[in-house]
């Protein structure tokens, strides 16, 4: 018979349409009191085992009920974070002609991915695995923050990963966004090994990420982070817009080249443009004092990239840069230089070459932003 390890989410509404189908035609559904309380409308009639035991026993169960010729649907979160999933894939050659499938629910990676922000790129960690070396696991975090990939960290609400939280300083600016989710009652979310409770009537909220904070690691809380089953730590380019953290990804817009900008830059193309400040300039400094003025108008405009400071004005198509001073800095203008004239040959290549552009910006970005 078929043993099917149903991940629900981490709140019902999280269940998928297969999940749901795989409850209705298990023989026997088993897992923790703690998950199947989430879903208990849902089993009503069923027959169900409830065992808050650790995960290898609940696997063996699982296992030895479906030999009695039994559909069997063993419960949890997530089954990959959980550990469930490893457990079952590693005990399989114990038994003999044992069929298993997977049925993944929305994951607290995939809803902290959207409900933060936007993530993009990332490297999920989990801290739950008591066998990984201190050292091995700086090695994983050291490298994905050298690859400027997001960080999700995974681990056991309420558990102490003070090591952790020292290497996260070491490696991360005061600056860099963070998002806490929040899990209240804590109590109630212990992993399984960890239950003490044996009733059944104990309440349990409705959503397990109830509630989330953005901050920054110079401010977070570390109380707050050790109560929360999930941890997210932003890159580089990675900034905080009402309230969500966005890590651009970026998109071309095609405006029309101003009359200005077109004039400026076939100046710049004919070789008479201004390097450095433009002491001439009856607005300088526009900025602050010695800006670099090379690019006075920006040959990446609109960016629509506010990790530099520039931001869209609210009810117009306009995008203000105001407040973007990494243009005006004398080691972007040297990047952007080195690149940009095998770029543009023309003033038209600023629509033309858009992509090219941003790509640039992009790797201009990376080696000027302080890390």
């Amino acid at each position: 018979m078929m043993i099917y390890i149903v991940g629900i989410g981490y709140s019902k509404e999280h269940l998928t349409l297969q999940a749901l189908n795989i409850l209705n035609e298990a023989d026997l559904i088993i897992g923790n009191s703690f998950h199947l309380k989430q879903i208990e409308d849902l089993i009503k009639g069923k027959k169900t085992i409830r065992e808050n035991i650790a995960k290898e026993e609940m696997v063996h169960l699982t296992i030895l009920k479906s030999l009695d010729n039994k559909n069997v649907a063993l419960i949890s979160s997530d089954p990959e974070a959980e550990g469930i999933l490893n457990i079952f894939y590693q005990s399989l050659d114990k038994y003999p002609d044992v069929e298993a499938k997977v049925v993944p629910g929305v994951t607290a990676v995939a809803y902290a991915s959207t409900t933060l922000g936007t993530l993009n790129d990332f490297a999920v960690i989990n801290l739950n695995d008591a066998t990984i070396p201190l050292c091995e696991m700086k090695n994983r975090l050291k490298n994905a923050v050298a690859a400027e990939l997001i960080l999700i960290l995974q681990k056991i609400p309420g558990t102490d990963h003070r090591d952790v939280h020292k290497i996260l300083k070491e490696l991360l600016n005061d600056s860099t966004p963070v998002g806490i989710f929040k899990i209240l009652p804590v109590s109630e979310l212990k992993e399984v090994s960890q239950l003490k409770e044996t009733s059944n009537t104990s309440p349990v909220p409705e959503s397990r990420l109830s509630e989330y904070v953005v901050s920054t690691m110079g401010n977070i809380n570390w109380d707050d982070v050790d109560k929360s089953p999930l941890l997210v730590l932003g890159n580089k380019f990675t900034y905080i817009q009402n309230g969500k953290m966005v890590t651009p990804r970026g998109y071309v817009l095609y405006p029309v080249i101003h009359p200005l900008t077109r004039k400026f830059y076939e100046n710049y193309l004919a070789g008479e443009g201004v390097e450095g400040p433009n002491f001439d300039c009856s607005d300088y400094p526009c900025h602050y004092h010695c800006q670099n003025c090379t690019f006075c108008y920006c040959p990446f405009y609109p960016c629509g990239d506010s990790s530099t400071g520039g931001k869209w004005i609210k009810g117009k198509p306009v995008w203000d840069c105001t407040d973007c001073l990494w243009i005006h800095q004398d080691d972007t203008v040297d990047c952007i230089q080195r690149k940009l004239d095998d770029i543009l040959l023309e003033v038209e290549d600023l629509q033309n070459k858009k992509k090219e552009l941003l790509k640039l910006r992009r790797e201009c970005l990376y080696y000027t932003l302080n890390d």
